[in-house]
């Protein structure tokens, strides 16, 4: 054999090689998904990271406390078998955090007075609205006519009250939203220093090393 059979056939047997070790990781990556799964939250939160700046701290305990470490672990390290059990239990904790318990839902009656518009008529006017609702049919006389006026500027007023409570409750919601944005933005931003600080005492060591 020659010395170029020899290297086509070390290329391609390397390149068999990181598919084998691909292909290994991938199911390794699975098994331990589906044990994080398999258990409960309480004891996959009693877990203990195997290696790592937090190595021996239970999951729960990280993720209470390290949002960091998380965050950086979900952005970096997605398929690292050794720290998947923390992010798996934090998309536990994510996932059962945004189902509804019915247990906890408010009971809520059906109204009794509906608009025409489909929503629930203000209590302030629904006695008046009982009186019209349940007087036998005759003929309006003006002052009759006044009261049907003014009802129906105070049932105008309560409705302008309510778009005014719901604007007020969207814009406060709008903040919110932005300042959540805002917060994530700048744990991002540490984290990158923090990732740019490290390459650089990396650096530093290794010319310190090679002197």
């Amino acid at each position: 054999m020659s010395v170029k059979d020899n290297q086509e056939l070390i290329k391609k047997l390397e390149g068999r090689k990181a598919q084998v070790q691909q292909s290994e990781k991938k199911d390794l990556v699975a098994q331990e998904t589906r044990r994080c799964r398999a258990m409960s939250l309480t004891a996959l939160g009693q877990e203990t990271l195997k290696d790592g700046a937090h190595k021996g701290k239970t999951c729960k305990e990280v993720y209470n406390k390290q949002a960091n470490y998380v965050i950086w672990l979900l952005q970096h390290q997605p398929e690292n078998v050794k720290y998947l059990n923390v992010q798996i239990y934090a998309h536990r904790v994510d996932e059962e955090s945004t189902v509804p318990d019915p247990a906890a839902a408010p009971v809520v009656s059906p109204p009794t007075k509906v608009s025409s518009g489909n929503m629930p008529m203000p209590s302030e006017i629904e006695s008046e609205w009982d009186e019209i609702s349940q007087a036998p049919p005759m003929d309006k006389s003006a002052e009759e006519q006044s009261q049907m006026v003014d009802m129906m500027k105070t049932m105008m007023s309560a409705f302008s009250d309510l778009k005014i409570q719901m604007d007020t409750l969207t814009q406060a919601n709008d903040q919110h939203q932005a300042a959540l944005h805002q917060s994530f933005g700048a744990i991002t931003q540490i984290q990158q220093n923090q990732e740019r600080q490290a390459h650089q005492l990396n650096e530093l060591e290794t010319k310190v090393n090679q002197s």
